[in-house]
């Protein structure tokens, strides 16, 4: 599956879209393999937040492989908290069995610079927070993920566990973006 993204690069707000290459750097390969993640060199597309080495998202292997679960459990009615810059969404949107996705999304800018690249009308955009949306009565969905965190950090746990109570009677199945390494994270520093 081509799971790379093709949203062209820009800046609204704080918030701005890039692509950019990662080099060979066996420096990088060895820190980032000390934390269970990988460095794979190549040309990729990452969303940041007021400068470029805050990076919020990207279209990287690893990346990519943290939501895997997620897009191959999705069909049918889909919500996406968080859409970065769009990776999960079209991943999902390339499967036939999914029929709809709600994309819940806080910030205007990000919208505004990654929504209009993905326009299919199974989707429908909602500006709003994932944490006070307040959807119709009886409104429900097959699958939730949840990414709205810029990083991995124990200190998620909380929030994440507040949205998978929320959804909890809204949903068949539900994960968050990074909950295992978080927990890992816990674990580890007690």
């Amino acid at each position: 599956m081509d799971y790379k993204v093709h949203i062209p690069e820009g800046v609204s707000g704080d918030w701005g879209v890039e692509t950019y290459t990662a080099p060979y750097d066996p420096y990088m390969s060895e820190r980032l393999a000390q934390v269970g993640r990988n460095y794979v060199p190549g040309s990729y597309t990452r969303l940041y937040y007021k400068r470029p080495t805050n990076v919020v998202m990207s279209d990287t292997p690893d990346e990519y492989a943290d939501h895997t679960e997620a897009i191959e459990r999705a069909s049918g009615r889909v919500l996406i908290n968080g859409l970065g810059i769009g990776m999960v969404l079209k991943a999902m949107l390339a499967k036939p069995s999914v029929t709809h996705i709600d994309v819940v999304e806080i910030e205007a800018d990000v919208l505004s610079l990654v929504a209009p690249y993905y326009s299919d009308p199974r989707i429908t955009y909602h500006h709003a927070s994932a944490y006070t949306i307040k959807w119709p009565e009886g409104f429900q969905w097959d699958l939730a993920w949840h990414d709205i965190w810029p990083t991995m950090d124990s200190q998620n746990l909380e929030d994440m566990a507040h949205l998978m109570r929320k959804y909890e009677d809204r949903v068949q199945w539900q994960g968050c973006w990074g909950m295992e390494y978080c927990l890992h994270l816990l674990i580890g520093g007690l």
